[in-house]
């Protein structure tokens, strides 16, 4: 976490949007270390982990995968695209970006993030379409049904 100051002119200047790839990329970090903060939460633990951990358990490579995202010093660049400042950008927008992301790129922001080497599971060139099958299922089985 970082302590940002900004001063009111650069705030006035401002845009905030929407992600929905945001909010599912958030889903995704709270369904991986599932702590309750409060009761609601818990259910929604309960309900939401055991088809998570079905469809992980289902795919080792992407289960593999989606453990390397994020350490507690980092998150894969990659997980997370720049938006463009062009407005809100529809969830199918965001994940084509994540699609479109070369290997060499993904293999290099999982080194960074994991702080080491790539295990051999994950030398593949199929790490960005997993990524994005597994937050579109995320986005359609879990964000929008809530």
């Amino acid at each position: 976490m970082g302590w940002w100051q900004v001063g009111a002119d650069t705030l006035a200047g401002s845009r905030f949007v929407v992600s929905p790839l945001a909010e599912t990329t958030a889903t995704l970090f709270a369904l991986l270390a599932p702590s309750a903060h409060h009761p609601v939460e818990r259910a929604w633990l309960d309900a939401q982990l055991p088809g998570f951990r079905a469809r992980l358990a289902a795919d080792p490579v992407t289960a593999q995968l989606v453990r390397a995202v994020r350490s507690a010093r980092w998150t894969a660049d990659y997980l997370v695209p720049t938006p463009t400042g062009d407005g809100e950008r529809s969830f199918e927008e965001e994940l084509a970006e994540i699609r479109a992301t070369p290997s060499a790129t993904v293999h290099a922001d999982l080194v960074e993030t994991i702080g080491g080497p790539l295990p051999a599971v994950l030398r593949r060139v199929d790490l960005a379409d997993r990524t994005a099958d597994l937050l579109e299922w995320l986005w359609t089985s879990v964000v929008l049904p809530d």
